[in-house]
């Protein structure tokens, strides 16, 4: 009796636990598949915005393929083709692969005081050594030239550029217009520099990489303008020459390529990707495949991505239109914000069990401030520069005293006053007893009275970005 009655609980219990293990899997399976539905929906839903969001684009006519690009950014002729035209003496330059001493390779000439002996020696010596190599670029079949990216073949097989070579060309033409100016050839010390213009303006294809080697070629024609007109007094036919040779740029180069590069890129990554998708699941039995399909972290491609790449960039270029004082602190708080959801991708507890962290997309959200940043400091240099040769065209007709204004400048010397990029409001003036200083008030958007920038400077430090000329022992 008792024996029947332990064995009837024992059966009770072992009912109760069938039914317990019943319940969690049936909760198992009805939450795995309202996941599944879920998931299936939400992916339906998405793929249907990208679609809307595609349209649109097309609708508006922005690029949106490679061969948009190509049309927007053609490749030259033969003859125009500035790569082919330098490449003769590309490869014939000859540079030291260490040195201490070298203007603009090593060292940035200051804006004032006498180059050490050491430095004028060693910077003289590999001048000479590459007088063969700068005899035979052809400077008047370069005016009009430009660099091809090969768009027109897609964006896997871009034309490649002689980044670092063109690079120490710009350098070792700096280089010779410093030391001209140094030994008071100042005709010479221009048409260097006009050559580095020259130069420049073959990078007018907006990509990343043109803007960028463009950007550092025209940074380095500040510098040594700066040092040049402290050292030497230039006639009215060489500033005009020179003036001629810088326009007053415009802000936009930064949308430009997100709009007109970025943004195509990436579409053409995540058509890359989508159409490269099945073969995760190939060799998967039809009964087993639908886990991998679901599972976020293993397919590469996720309408989800992209939608999330085209919310970014759609962020960006409006901030990009608003004014500078507004856009930069905008793209500060975007970027910040795309940190935060890169970590969260890192850090979820999902990808323990993946081995990609980061949605490939992800990877190619440009980071805007590292493009407009640069665009508006030497926009800034750019502007300064300008307005510099018109202050000196104003000395010479002056008796060698400076504006008491910029106003003073316009027409004669200048169409119109040049904008602080960073503002909006004209470049700031200050008329000294011994120097005048032309200033941009920079990043950090306040104005620190035309403070140069020191040679170290940090995080905390405020500065200006300035071009100032010492008239005393000129």
């Amino acid at each position: 009796m008792v024996q029947t009655t332990i064995g009837r609980r024992r059966g009770q219990d072992r009912e109760r636990w069938l039914l317990v293990v019943c319940g969690v899997v049936l909760l198992l399976v009805l939450v795995v598949g309202a996941g599944f539905i879920s998931e299936k929906i939400r992916n339906k839903h998405d793929h249907a915005e990208v679609q809307k969001r595609l349209a649109a684009m097309r609708a508006a006519g922005l690029p949106m393929t490679a061969q948009d690009v190509a049309r927007l950014y053609p490749d030259p002729p033969p003859d125009k083709d500035a790569v082919r035209l330098l490449q003769p003496a590309l490869a014939r330059l000859s540079l030291p692969g260490e040195s201490t001493n070298l203007l603009f390779f090593d060292i940035i000439p200051t804006r004032t005081g006498p180059l050490a002996p050491a430095v004028i020696t060693e910077s003289r010596l590999w001048l000479d050594r590459n007088q063969p190599a700068l005899a035979l670029i052809p400077w008047d079949r370069l005016d009009g030239a430009w660099m091809g990216y090969g768009f027109v073949r897609g964006f896997t097989n871009l034309t490649e550029v002689p980044v670092s070579e063109i690079n120490r060309l710009v350098k070792l033409l700096c280089l010779d217009a410093t030391l001209n100016a140094e030994e008071q050839h100042s005709g010479e010390a221009v048409q260097s520099l006009e050559h580095v213009a020259t130069i420049a303006r073959t990078f007018n294809n907006i990509p990343p990489i043109q803007f960028l080697v463009k950007a550092d070629a025209e940074y380095l024609i500040t510098e040594a303008l700066e040092r040049i007109l402290n050292q030497e007094h230039l006639s009215d036919q060489e500033l005009v020459s020179f003036s001629g040779r810088l326009k007053i740029p415009q802000v936009g180069a930064t949308k430009e390529i997100v709009t007109n590069f970025d943004r195509p890129w990436v579409l053409y990554l995540a058509d890359d990707l989508q159409s490269g998708a099945p073969q995760l699941t190939r060799g998967i039995n039809s009964s087993g495949r639908w886990p991998f399909k679901t599972h976020q972290g293993m397919q590469p491609y996720h309408d989800s991505d992209l939608l999330h790449y085209l919310d970014w960039s759609d962020q960006c270029l409006v901030a990009l239109d608003a004014p500078m004082t507004n856009a930069i602190p905008m793209l500060r708080v975007i970027e910040e914000q795309q940190e935060i959801v890169r970590q969260q991708r890192h850090n979820s507890f999902l990808n323990v069990f993946t081995t990609e962290h980061t949605p490939p997309l992800s990877r190619w959200e440009l980071q805007t401030t590292a493009f407009l940043l640069p665009e508006l400091k030497i926009v800034a240099h750019e502007r300064l520069a300008v307005t510099a040769l018109a202050v000196e065209r104003w000395r010479i007709t002056h008796g060698g005293r400076p504006p008491a204004s910029l106003t003073d400048l316009v027409p004669g010397f200048l169409p119109a006053l040049p904008a602080d990029p960073y503002d909006g409001r004209p470049l700031r003036y200050l008329n000294r007893t011994n120097s005048y200083v032309l200033y941009s008030i920079g990043e950090d958007l306040t104005d620190d009275g035309g403070q140069e920038e020191p040679e170290e400077p940090t995080a905390t430090q405020h500065y200006d970005l300035t071009f100032t000329v010492d008239l005393h022992g000129r």
